[in-house]
């Protein structure tokens, strides 16, 4: 690997950590969130509503799943997705990303970037990334992942479906 394909390399991967950490801090605020908004449905309404206590309880029990989830994670390097790159690269298969864009009325007023991790085993990892980052991540990565297929098909999307390990390419090592 040449000097310039390990600096793409090192910007894709901090790009990808970039994100990651947004998606964990979104988790984090979302957890106070359902966490505050569930105490509060308790105390004011444990004793006069049934229905906003049960509503407080399922707020409450998402927002401690959610909490759990942020300090599992706390640390982005043990994600799976970063274990994956980094202990088995050879078991992603497929990587691509799909962008979605908010257009009610025919106006954007939104777009993102999910970037997806195909694995051999049939199982699937996902980061929120920032749309103009989306292909220097893909290229960066490229380098770390030569056997693993880049972009999306319906062809790809079938071949994965069916055997997930024919998307992986022959390298030399």
């Amino acid at each position: 690997m040449t000097t310039d394909q390990k600096n793409e390399l090192d910007i894709a991967i901090n790009l990808l950590k970039k994100a990651a950490q947004r998606e964990q801090t979104t988790r984090l605020l979302l957890a106070i969130f359902l966490l505050g908004s569930g105490l509060g449905l308790l105390y004011f309404f444990f004793e006069q509503s049934t229905l906003f206590s049960i509503a407080g309880l399922v707020m409450l029990a998402f927002g401690i799943h959610l909490s759990y989830l942020y300090f599992r994670f706390r640390d982005i390097s043990r994600l799976p997705v970063f274990q994956k790159l980094k202990y088995q690269p050879k078991t992603i298969a497929w990587i691509y990303t799909l962008l979605h864009q908010q257009m009610p009325y025919g106006f954007q007023i939104g777009k993102n970037a999910i970037m997806y991790f195909k694995l051999v085993d049939g199982d699937e990892h996902s980061v929120k990334v920032d749309p103009k980052r989306a292909e220097v991540i893909s290229a960066g990565l490229n380098h770390l992942l030569p056997h693993t297929t880049f972009g999306y098909t319906k062809e790809r999307e079938e071949r994965y479906a069916s055997a997930p390990a024919s998307l992986v390419k022959p390298v030399d090592d």
